[in-house]
């Protein structure tokens, strides 16, 4: 209901990009097809084969110019998405075989061969409890639509937007995505996909406002008509009346006045209105979002994510192809720190050229530093990359998944033994202070041994608040649960940061908690010593810190920490706030 008492029909999505957008509909549609099984002689197969491999090269072609033209238009990050496409185009296994074999065995076209493969390995990511392998399905299907289109001769053509537009359709393939002209863009709206999709991500990437997730909105419009479209709430609004269009109008001007002046702001330190300064850190995972991270203000990386220097590639990299990437980062940062967080993957995020069994629960499995101890070459060679990174710049390491004493007394083994091949090889090398995530309950509960071995800790809310309150955040049935905010979480993170000084250890956070703006009072009060997270979320952190007194944030924990529920603990945060404003 809005003004007046026009009922303005408005449709619920999920917020994937935040941002307002108004103007007219343009509906994304794509011919269905339908892959029928066509058999063929004995005497095609060979040829059937052929046209099939020659249809994989057509896509690869057609994938190298993608990358090219996303590379420009959008970022590398981004370009990375379609060169783990042309690696799908070569993956032999799971693909090229097993399609060749069903021609040769059942007889069958290529195209169908290609759907009833892929489709296969589409529906095992589906059923998959993680929402972020949920969403890698659409790759595949994205590759197998790319191929199907070469092997019946229609190749994929450019949507063309004849004016500025709200992109609307049932869902959107990386590829689609890539076919438009992202200045014409004006949102993005689609019935499918969640806030990982690449849909949510371009978006996030290139601020565009964006609603996922919305159903059917798709089928209860026509092209043309006017939107709404509110990305920080999630919301789409169809035909908005003069006044509902006015009142967004102001509140677009007045977020972008407010932005404005975050960033004006952001290059200054955070300090509390009683003096005390909160180093606020940048989360990244590739050397764009490196420079966006100092673009928004931040006094250095909390979590420098090094699984993107492993991804997209057929072999391991190779100590100089790490050192590279490291030195790169670090002539960006200039003195600035970095913690950097060893390589971190599970079957949940898998590596082609490492082994990994299957498992049924991969967060409570081979993961993190228990499958690096067990691939020492691996673990040491990237040790040695940093080692040597370190002799030019503030290079900082620290550990994924601890749950013992002796995971640590392992790793630190193996840094002794990088720096001794090092000194050996006469290779030039610096100190790193090291350091360990606490994103277990064992690791949290042992922070007072932990800190004989370590320099520093850093909070993984992410996983941390996941085992704790054991919740899967990305299983909508129990999602509910998973909130950093219960009193468990925060009587937990309030040992950690406590023992961790006690031991005169510091301690940073770089889960998403420590960018939520209801959570930052209470991690000032609890004296945590670095907030890190993704870079966008600084200017609006280092604000809400300006605006706080610690001792009054020390007397909202001790309050916090008395509470039964979330709600008390919700509704203390909420009063304090309005004292505070």
């Amino acid at each position: 209901m809005w003004g007046g008492g026009v009922v303005v029909e408005e449709f619920k999505g999920i917020a994937a990009s935040p941002g307002i957008a108004i103007g007219r509909a343009h509906l994304f549609t794509k011919e269905k097809r339908k892959i029928v099984r066509k058999e063929i002689s004995s005497k095609l197969v060979e040829s059937e084969i052929r046209r099939f491999n020659q249809s994989l090269e057509k896509a690869r072609e057609y994938l190298k110019d993608l990358i090219d033209r996303v590379r420009r238009e959008v970022g590398e990050k981004e370009a990375e998405i379609y060169e783990a496409h042309l690696m799908m185009l070569d993956d032999e296994s799971s693909f090229i075989k097993p399609v060749e074999e069903m021609i040769a065995k059942e007889r069958v076209c290529a195209e169908y061969a290609v759907e009833k493969v892929l489709e296969k390995v589409i529906s095992l990511f589906r059923s998959m409890e993680s929402e972020y392998m949920r969403e890698r399905a659409m790759d595949i299907k994205d590759v197998k639509e790319l191929v199907i289109s070469f092997l019946i001769d229609r190749e994929t053509k450019r949507e063309e937007l004849s004016m500025k537009s709200v992109v609307v359709a049932e869902e959107l393939l990386p590829s689609d995505i890539a076919t438009l002209n992202k200045r014409m863009v004006l949102a993005f709206v689609t019935d499918k996909g969640g806030p990982t999709s690449h849909v949510a991500i371009v978006a996030r990437t290139l601020k565009i406002p964006a609603v996922v997730g919305t159903g059917d909105f798709s089928t209860r419009i026509r092209g043309g008509e006017l939107l709404i479209v509110d990305g920080d709430k999630g919301l789409v609004l169809l035909n908005p009346t003069e006044d509902v269009i006015s009142s967004y109008r102001r509140l677009r001007e007045k977020k972008e006045a407010v932005l404005d002046e975050l960033m004006r702001e952001t290059k200054f330190p955070a300090i509390t209105v009683d003096g005390v300064r909160f180093k606020v850190f940048a989360n990244v995972g590739s050397l764009e979002e490196v420079r966006e991270a100092i673009r928004y203000g931040a006094e250095g990386i909390g979590l420098l994510r090094t699984e993107f220097m492993y991804i997209n590639r057929e072999s391991m990299p190779t100590e100089e192809e790490l050192l590279e990437v490291f030195l790169s980062i670090g002539k960006l940062m200039k003195d600035r720190p970095i913690i950097v967080r060893t390589l971190d993957i599970g079957c949940d995020k898998p590596l082609p050229y490492v082994r990994m069994p299957e498992e049924a629960n991969p967060f409570l499995g081979w993961r993190g530093i228990r499958l690096t101890l067990d691939n020492p070459r691996m673990m040491k060679t990237q040790l040695k990359a940093l080692l040597r990174a370190g002799a030019y710049g503030n290079f900082k390491l620290m550990f994924p998944m601890i749950t013992t004493v002796e995971e640590i007394r392992k790793a630190k083994e193996l840094i002794m033994n990088a720096i001794d091949e090092l000194k050996s090889g006469g290779i030039q090398f610096g100190e790193v202070e090291v350091g360990t995530m606490i994103e277990t309950p064992a690791s949290a509960l042992i922070v007072d041994l932990l800190a004989d071995e370590v320099d520093f800790f850093s909070i993984g809310t992410n996983d941390l608040t996941q085992y704790i309150m054991a919740a899967d955040r990305g299983n909508a049935r129990v999602s509910k649960f998973y909130n950093p905010l219960h009193p468990a979480v925060l009587r937990m993170i309030h040992k950690i940061i406590e023992e961790a000084h006690n031991a005169g250890r510091e301690v940073g956070m770089c889960g998403e908690m420590a960018s939520d703006p209801r959570a930052i009072p209470l991690l000032v009060g609890m004296g945590l010593d670095e907030l890190s997270m993704n870079p966008s979320s600084i200017p609006k952190a280092k604000k809400v810190i300006r605006s706080i007194s610690k001792k009054e944030a020390e007397n909202l924990v001790t309050d916090v920490l008395s509470s039964k529920t979330l709600s008390e603990v919700l509704d203390l945060i909420a009063k304090f706030n309005k004292s505070e404003v």
